[in-house]
């Protein structure tokens, strides 16, 4: 199932820096929802790699390569000095990995490592 991103999605940025979803738990957000003007992913599929070789006489074989990993950005416009601008920076100047959460507006999540 597709989720849209619509009013009422809220997105939400760890406090700390984090290295795995599971554990430990994150409990300190910040909501960056009001400095997000939009959020776009992006999915690859598995490269086909051919494997023909120079002896083969009939037909072009392949195989499937690793699958690339799949990407996420967003655009933002917000006030440096607002709450959001201030999460924003401090895990841009960090470069530390953080975790993203959305929550849509039918209440389910979706959770990732995100640089900044």
């Amino acid at each position: 199932m597709i989720k849209l991103l619509s009013a009422g999605t809220q997105v939400e940025l760890s406090q700390e820096a984090a290295t795995d979803l599971t554990t430990p738990p994150i409990i300190e957000w910040d909501d960056i929802s009001c400095a997000l003007t939009g959020i776009s992913t992006e999915t690859t599929e598995r490269e086909q790699i051919e494997t023909t070789s120079l002896c083969e006489v009939y037909s072009k074989t392949y195989i499937d390569g690793l699958k690339d990993q799949d990407t996420a950005s967003s655009d933002a416009f917000f006030n440096p000095k607002s709450v959001e601008g201030k999460s924003l920076s401090d895990a841009a100047a960090s470069n530390d990995t953080y975790a993203l959460r959305v929550t849509f507006v039918d209440g389910s999540t979706w959770e990732s490592l995100a640089r900044v």
